[in-house]
């Protein structure tokens, strides 16, 4: 199962589906609101930054994991 953190601000994290069975692939999509990027991101707790293209990240879900994207402003 994934989870999103409940404390994102600035932004939205999505999943491809509402359950997966262990090995599954889900696909995560990344939505900064107007004016702000992603920062980070957090798969259980472990940084995946360089993992994401195109506001995707792909993730085997071996367990249950909690997903926390960090926004940050944009410089004007």
């Amino acid at each position: 199962t994934l989870t999103a953190a409940a404390d994102m601000e600035n932004g939205t994290v999505s999943f491809d589906k509402d359950s997966y069975a262990a090995g599954e692939t889900a696909t995560i999509t990344i939505k900064p609101d107007e004016g702000y990027i992603l920062e980070s991101i957090l798969v259980d707790g472990h940084e995946m930054i360089g993992e994401v293209s195109d506001n995707t990240l792909e993730v085997r879900v071996d367990y249950s994991y909690e997903v926390e994207a960090v926004f940050v402003q944009t410089a004007e």
